[in-house]
C-alpha cells in the first residue's frame, strides 16, 4: 500500500466522488471543474466518439451527450491510490454505471462495468483530474449491438481493456 497523509488520500477519494454526482445530476460544468486544463478523458472503451485532450474539449463532449443520456447513475468504489508523490498521484475506482441512453427518441438501458484508471495532481491546495480514462472488467451492456468496436450482446466476450 502506498503511504499517502489521510488527508491526502480523503481529498482525492472526495474528488473521485463529485464526478459520479455531478455526472449524475447533469451539472457538466461542475464536473469539468474537476479537471486541469489540459487533461485526457476517454471513454471511448464504450462507444463516446472521441478522447477529450483540454477542459474545453470535455466540454463539448457532455453538451453533445446530454441529448443521448437518459436516466443514468454511477456507483463508484473500491477506491486505491497507487502512486503519490505530494503534488501529483494515480489510483483507480471500480464503476457500475446504469442508465440509458436515447436513440431515435427511446430509451435504451445500458450497464458498464469497469474502473477508472486516473491521474491527479495537486494545483493550488486542490486535487483535479489530469486523466480518466474508463477500462472494462467485464462485458458492458449498451444500447446497440456494437458501440466503439465491442459487441453488447449479453455474454460476449469481446470486450477491451
Amino acid at each position: 500500500m502506498v503511504s499517502v497523509p489521510i488527508e491526502e488520500r480523503i481529498a482525492i477519494q472526495e474528488l473521485s466522488n463529485l464526478y459520479p454526482l455531478y455526472c449524475d445530476t447533469r451539472h457538466y460544468d461542475k464536473l469539468v471543474e474537476l479537471f486541469t486544463e489540459q487533461c485526457v478523458f476517454d471513454e471511448s472503451v464504450v462507444g463516446a466518439p472521441s478522447v477529450a485532450k483540454s477542459k474545453a474539449q470535455l466540454r463539448e463532449v457532455f453538451r453533445e451527450a446530454e441529448p443521448r443520456l437518459g436516466p443514468l447513475m454511477h456507483i463508484c468504489t473500491n477506491h486505491i491510490i497507487s502512486a503519490f508523490s505530494g503534488t501529483t498521484a494515480s489510483g483507480m475506482c471500480h464503476v457500475l454505471a446504469e442508465g440509458a441512453f436515447i436513440i431515435n427518441g427511446e430509451e435504451h438501458p445500458f450497464r458498464i462495468r469497469g474502473y477508472y484508471d486516473d491521474r491527479y495532481a495537486k494545483i493550488g491546495g486542490r486535487w483535479y483530474f489530469t486523466s480518466r480514462i474508463l477500462k472494462l472488467l467485464v462485458p458492458s451492456q449498451g444500447s446497440a449491438p456494437t458501440i466503439g468496436g465491442i459487441t453488447y450482446d449479453t455474454g460476449s466476450p469481446h470486450f477491451k481493456i
